[in-house]
């Protein structure tokens, strides 16, 4: 539901209002988060979800888009205000908690560094917010999606963004955060611009950086072995260009049409696509710069040889980990989330979910009072979760709910 704001009507932060709708029922008052709405100036927002008797009658009678009366009381500040007392704000959301947390990245989005931790399994609401807000620059921004539908995402999804599919290891994503930024290792806005110059390239230029990027974590024959397939395997069929290479059926009457060994391993379009979106996460990067891809390593051929991909390595002058001094480890980004913007840190961040079993970093207590952690969100064992952190490491905790 969205409203024009009245005369002095002011939000200063996260704050929430009091709703009463006359024509589904003049006693009943219930309270919401309101935040900034994201295209319309003077505008806010609030997000019903259907979780009770009110809210469900409330989507039942509305069938299409209405201008009908409501009764507004507010705006009152919530607990989440008090994110004006710290240098550095984690808002931590489950499913439509989200709403506070926009408040407050909104308001103080020039003035701190604001990041985000969002668990949810609606596909709908993370489609709406991903595509619809403007997330500031200087912090980072995790979704943890646990829903089974696609999500069907802008193209300009925000380079600090980050989507993982499965539940975090809560205390090791907050604690990494804070490491990371604390260290100034690889902070949100450098992520950001360096995304900003990877995307003004050309399809050439950015196939040869996304190429060099993979090589910087994976040898030329890891790459060339994982996006391969066996050449038997393939259905070959003349074309005006030549070969096309399908995954299924025999190739067996034109086996000498080529000059290859018949169990020789060659990449197809198909596979140098899955292998692309296996690396780098298939949500960001489009099926026109794959073909760019294999056009320019094929020659406009069917198929990829193991000595045509060597020879465009070369040509190119692209080096892969082999020749790099530094020993990189990296994560598969199926097991830690997908990087939704510039690939080239991905390196850098590992698994968070919540199967993760590893070392918390060590943090100075006197850092961690200048840190507030906020929830938003039904969900007990987050609270729990949050709680232990306040107690083992300092850190203050706000939790806002309407139990009134």
């Amino acid at each position: 539901m969205s409203f024009e704001n009245p005369k002095g009507f002011a939000l200063s932060g996260a704050s929430y209002i009091v709703v009463m709708l006359p024509w589904l029922g003049k006693n009943e008052w219930h309270a919401f988060s309101v935040f900034p709405h994201q295209q319309h100036e003077n505008t806010s927002s609030i997000f019903i979800a259907t979780v009770g008797d009110w809210s469900k009658k409330l989507h039942k009678s509305i069938h299409r888009p209405t201008s009908r009366a409501a009764w507004i009381s507010g705006p009152f500040l919530s607990p989440m205000s008090s994110a004006k007392d710290y240098d550095n704000i984690i808002s931590i959301a489950s499913g439509i908690g989200i709403t506070p947390a926009l408040a407050v990245l909104d308001r103080f989005k020039h003035t701190r560094r604001l990041n985000l931790i969002w668990m949810c399994r609606d596909a709908q609401l993370i489609e709406f917010f991903v595509n619809t807000v403007n997330f500031p620059t200087k912090g980072f921004i995790f979704i943890f999606y646990t829903g089974k539908t696609l999500l069907d995402l802008r193209e300009n999804v925000p380079h600090n963004l980050f989507l993982f599919t499965d539940r975090p290891n809560l205390e090791y994503v907050v604690l990494s955060t804070i490491h990371r930024i604390e260290n100034q290792d690889v902070l949100p806005e450098e992520i950001v611009e360096e995304g900003n110059k990877f995307r003004k390239l050309s399809k050439e230029h950015r196939v040869l950086a996304l190429v060099g990027k993979i090589l910087e974590d994976y040898s030329m024959s890891e790459f060339f072995d994982t996006a391969s397939c066996n050449f038997s395997s393939i259905e070959l069929s003349s074309s005006n260009r030549g070969l096309r290479g399908r995954f299924r059926g025999s190739f067996a009457s034109f086996t000498s049409l080529i000059n290859i060994e018949e169990n020789g391993a060659v990449i197809t379009r198909e596979s140098l696509n899955d292998t692309m979106a296996a690396l780098l996460g298939d949500d960001k990067f489009s099926n026109d710069i794959v073909s760019t891809m294999f056009d320019m390593i094929s020659g406009f051929e069917s198929i990829i040889t193991r000595d045509q991909f060597f020879r465009f390595m070369i040509d190119n002058d692209i080096k892969d980990c082999d020749e790099h001094s530094d020993d990189v480890q990296v994560q598969s980004l199926s097991d830690s989330g997908h990087f939704l913007g510039s690939r080239n840190k991905m390196k850098t961040f590992p698994n968070f979910t919540q199967k993760s079993d590893i070392e918390c970093p060590k943090l100075d207590p006197e850092i961690m009072k200048t840190w507030l952690l906020q929830y938003c969100g039904g969900s007990k064992s987050v609270k729990e979760a949050l709680r232990s952190m306040k107690k083992d490491y300092g850190i203050d905790l706000n939790v806002e709910n309407f139990d009134f």
